[in-house]
């Protein structure tokens, strides 16, 4: 389904009928469609929300540069179209981002945050690397970054041995637009949640792979320790796409958390 929101018209897609509404928030150079798994265990007693994001999946791309508080705002606005007062949010990396920056811009809309693979902030020697990739894909499209991103998303067995997962996966890089990739960069690259992070104060939880070189342990442990109250959860045997290469776990743990706060 689409709708017209702000600057936007948003492609995004309702699950279940009846309990409190959860929102499914996708990393960078994805798409909703990866929560198909999630969004079904949740369907039984919840309304599942996913969207594509701003230059992704079937949204409108607009111009690079983004910011971290402009894509906040569209799931803010995205909302209040949708006439959602409050959600719990489940996002992984990028969409865990926007999640911790809607919590603070909007707290009255935000009843949870399940934050996975996240950061609150991106090191000042990470901005060349991100501009060297922003570099490649304008220069020679998504497929310049795409071997580079399945190794730091994926542990090597999962490279090798789930075909389908990282066809995919592969799909969905290849199908995000150019200004998409480049604004959703810009944004994580910019952000900077170090000072407004313990304004939190929903009930949090922090989950990451054991083995995720993009936004590795201490970067979760970080959001944890800011988080007043907030439970840390470190996954075993996954790398950055924890969601999808520890399914099983990942929902169990959300399908927990959540249950605990009905």
């Amino acid at each position: 389904m689409k709708i017209k929101v702000k600057d936007l018209t948003v492609n995004y897609s309702i699950h279940g009928g009846v309990g409190p509404w959860v929102t499914l928030a996708h990393p960078h150079s994805s798409n909703h469609s990866a929560w198909a798994a999630l969004a079904t265990d949740l369907a039984a007693n919840h309304r599942v929300l996913c969207f594509d994001a701003r230059g992704h999946g079937e949204t409108t791309a607009t111009a690079p540069p983004y910011t971290m508080a402009q894509l906040a705002d569209d799931a803010f606005a995205l909302l209040n179209a949708l006439e959602i007062e409050q959600t719990h949010w489940v996002g992984q990396a990028m969409g865990a981002m926007v999640g911790q920056a809607l919590a603070i811009q909007n707290p009255q809309a935000v009843l949870s945050l399940v934050l996975a693979d996240s950061t609150l902030g991106n090191p000042a020697g990470m901005q060349p690397v991100w501009a060297e990739r922003n570099a490649a894909v304008r220069s020679q499209g998504l497929g310049s970054v795409l071997e580079s991103t399945l190794q730091r998303w994926f542990m090597p067995q999962t490279l090798q041995h789930q075909t389908a997962l990282i066809t995919q996966v592969t799909q969905m890089i290849l199908q995000t637009s150019v200004d998409g990739y480049v604004g959703g960069s810009s944004a994580m690259a910019s952000m900077d949640l170090s000072a407004t992070i313990d304004q939190i104060r929903c009930p949090t939880l922090v989950m990451v792979g054991e083995h995720d070189p993009a936004t590795p342990v201490a970067m979760s442990q970080a959001i944890h320790a800011k988080i007043a109250g907030s439970t840390l959860v470190v996954l075993p045997d996954c790398s950055h796409m924890s969601y999808l290469e520890q399914p099983e776990l990942f929902n169990r743990q959300v399908l927990t958390f959540l249950s605990r706060l009905q």
